[in-house]
This record gives structure tokens, C-alpha cells and sequence, in this order.
């Protein structure tokens, strides 16, 4: 699990507390549960590392307080709402929405610009890092669309999302970016005929999937 799932579990976790009488429960599950969990699993990074490491705590100094992701790239603050989030939600971007307005469901949409929010806030911006919280945008969307009503408007919508988005999937799985994919492939023909003897990637972040394709 990667740390940094915590920033979606910190939401639903104190929303969960604080809606209900939650202390009990907290105290005699969640605590004991989550100390003896913290504690193999620092000892074991004290077996595996030698010293005493706390992993999560080295990736919120690494990611927040230090800006070491700064090094693969930065992008602007609202890059996640101008640019990266409303990409990945392409031509479905009205309708969620409209899905939080007519649905009222404040915590639901508020986990989404929680996500968007808090990543923000880190220098070094991807399109994953938000990939959780774009099913739920896609339910709202859903939500919105049926509550259309009419049955004409609601084919209308369908056929104008499926004429945006399958182009733009067929695009984006099969040319974009294709190259570090092909440059792989070379370069494997070439080391199994023991052509390459050694390979410098001077790309500003991970760009091929290096020895998982090549060997």
C-alpha cells in the first residue's frame, strides 16, 4: 500500500470519527490495531534497512516537507484543476458537477476536492496520484445523466461522450507517447544480440520501463 493513500484515509477516517460517537472504537480497536502494525512493521525495516526507519514518515518529509518529487518535475499549484484532472475527466467534466449539486453528497464530492487539494500543495504533480478519486467523479457523472430525464437528451449526451472519448482511448492507448514503448523493444533486439553494452537515459523523469522489457 503506498503512503500516500493516507491523504484519502485521513478524510474518510475523521469523517467517520467525527460524525459518530467513535472513541470507543477508536480506543480499543484502531489504536491497538494500528500501533502493533506500526511497530512489525518498523522492525521489520530495522531488519531489512539496519537502522531504525520509519517509512511513512520518510515519504511525508520526502514528498511535503522537503520537496524531494521537485527533482522529476514541478507544475503550478492549479495545474490539477486546470489541467491534469480535467484532462483525465476529458468531456465528461460537467456532469460531475452537476452530480455533487443534485445528489448532496457533500462528503463524496468534498473527498474529491480534498485529493485534488492536498496534491496540490506537492510541487511534483502526476496524472495517477489523483487516479483514485476519478471514479467517483464518474459516478456523480452518472448520477447527473440519469436524472437528465428525457430519454432523447439522454442519447444525446451518450452518443456525444462516446464520439469524444473512444477516438481520444484508441489515441492515447495505441500512439501517444508510444516511443519510450518502441525504444525498448529496439534496444532488447539489440542486447540479445549483445550489441548494447550499457544504456544512459537522460529523460527528466521515468519515461521507459527499463530491464522489465529489455531481459
Amino acid at each position: 500500500i503506498r503512503p500516500t493513500s493516507a491523504i484519502i484515509w485521513i478524510y474518510i477516517g475523521t469523517l467517520e470519527l467525527f460524525a459518530r460517537d467513535k472513541l470507543k472504537f477508536v480506543l480499543l480497536n484502531v489504536v491497538p490495531i494500528g500501533g502493533l502494525v506500526l511497530s512489525l512493521t518498523t522492525l521489520l525495516d530495522r531488519v531489512i534497512y539496519g537502522s531504525w526507519v520509519i517509512v511513512p514518515l520518510n515519504s511525508v518529509k520526502f514528498n511535503f516537507l522537503s520537496s524531494g518529487g521537485d527533482n522529476y518535475g514541478t507544475h503550478p499549484w492549479h495545474w490539477y484543476f486546470s489541467q491534469g484532472f480535467t484532462v483525465m475527466i476529458f468531456t465528461y467534466l460537467p456532469f460531475p458537477f452537476a452530480g455533487f449539486i443534485m445528489s448532496k453528497q457533500w462528503k463524496l464530492g468534498g473527498l474529491v476536492a480534498w485529493v485534488l487539494g492536498t496534491y496540490s500543495l506537492i510541487g511534483h504533480k502526476e496524472f495517477r496520484f489523483v487516479l483514485p478519486v476519478l471514479p467517483l467523479a464518474l459516478m456523480f457523472s452518472g448520477y447527473s445523466l440519469v436524472k437528465l430525464g428525457s430519454y432523447v437528451k439522454l442519447q444525446m449526451v451518450a452518443f456525444f461522450l462516446l464520439f469524444t472519448n473512444i477516438p481520444m482511448a484508441i489515441y492515447m492507448s495505441m500512439v501517444h507517447r508510444r516511443g519510450t514503448e518502441d525504444v525498448m523493444s529496439y534496444l532488447s533486439t539489440e542486447a540479445t544480440e549483445n550489441k548494447v553494452e550499457n544504456i544512459l537515459f537522460l529523460t527528466p523523469c521515468h519515461a521507459t520501463p527499463y530491464c522489465s522489457i529489455i531481459f
